[in-house]
């Protein structure tokens, strides 16, 4: 009885000890965005986590994270050390669920312990995930705004405007998507100073979109080259519809392909049954099995 209680004490002053290291207070308002702000209960451990694991990871790690959260459209809500702590959290949280699932069932040890690495392998890769899930989800987005936008500053140079002035234009006449938000950073930045050409490859390394870095690299060239930009942009907007009707009807063959699953797994099991019922019936009422 005695050494239960020992046990038991033991347990609640190690718990106490955990709590007290890893609660930093929450006072302290620069220590989280505000895009998790729901999840502002989790951030103390977030932060700690991030701080034991940022030390470990190699730079070129950190900088390709950098560039994900900067292309998913997060520069400025979401930062690096929130990734890092939510990844270790997930890692913790994977191997705690995995470690609940083995007292249910016997395994191996070698095979317990490649679940907890996968477990936690896939707790920790959930962040990036849904980084490059939003990554995608911003890039067919502005793939969509994208041909508009070059037919309003294409029309806008023809009549005689300038090229920020164009942009200007299109810019207010986009509705509200992430190629306005990056088209209105980049014009920011031209307003500060920064030449028009420098602001727009800035642009593009963000949008992370090759018809965009394809359109910024025409617009280079021809300004070295001293080629009238009304020629270029009429060019490339023509290219660029092109492309995308291209786009579509690739999109389009591929569609028989993509009904050959359905089709086999539920659609022909539905009919076979149907037409094999009544069959079925009339051979078992004729007493033929």
């Amino acid at each position: 009885m005695l050494f239960i209680i020992s046990v038991l004490f033991s347990a609640i002053s190690l718990s106490f000890l955990v709590y007290v290291l890893l609660s930093p207070s929450l006072s302290d308002e620069h220590q989280q965005t505000t895009y998790f702000k729901h999840f502002r209960w989790l951030f103390p451990w977030v932060n700690v986590l991030s701080l034991l694991v940022m030390p470990f990871l190699s730079w070129r790690y950190q900088k390709n994270i950098e560039k994900l959260i900067e292309t998913a459209g997060y520069k400025d809500k979401v930062w690096l050390k929130e990734i890092v702590g939510l990844q270790a959290v997930g890692g913790m949280v994977g191997m705690g669920l995995w470690g609940i699932l083995w007292t249910q069932i016997t395994l191996h040890y070698g095979l317990g312990l490649l679940g907890a690495i996968t477990a936690a392998w896939i707790g920790g890769y959930l962040p990036i995930a849904w980084l490059k899930r939003k990554r995608q989800a911003r890039k067919l987005d502005m793939l969509k705004a994208f041909p508009f936008f070059l037919d309003m500053v294409t029309l806008c140079v023809e009549a005689g405007s300038n090229l920020q002035t164009a942009l200007m234009v299109a810019m207010q006449s986009m509705r509200e998507c992430a190629l306005r938000d990056e088209l209105q950073h980049a014009i920011n930045d031209m307003r500060t100073g920064t030449g028009r050409i420098e602001a727009l490859k800035a642009m593009a390394v963000r949008c992370d979109l090759a018809e965009v870095k394809q359109w910024v690299s025409s617009l280079a060239q021809a300004e070295l080259l001293g080629t009238s930009l009304g020629v270029v942009l009429r060019a490339q907007s023509d290219q660029f519809r092109q492309e995308r009707f291209l786009r579509a009807e690739k999109q389009a063959a591929k569609t028989p392909v993509k009904l050959l699953f359905p089709l086999i797994c539920f659609i022909f099991p539905c009919t076979f049954i149907v037409i094999g019922f009544p069959i079925v019936m009339k051979l078992l009422a004729m007493d033929l099995f």
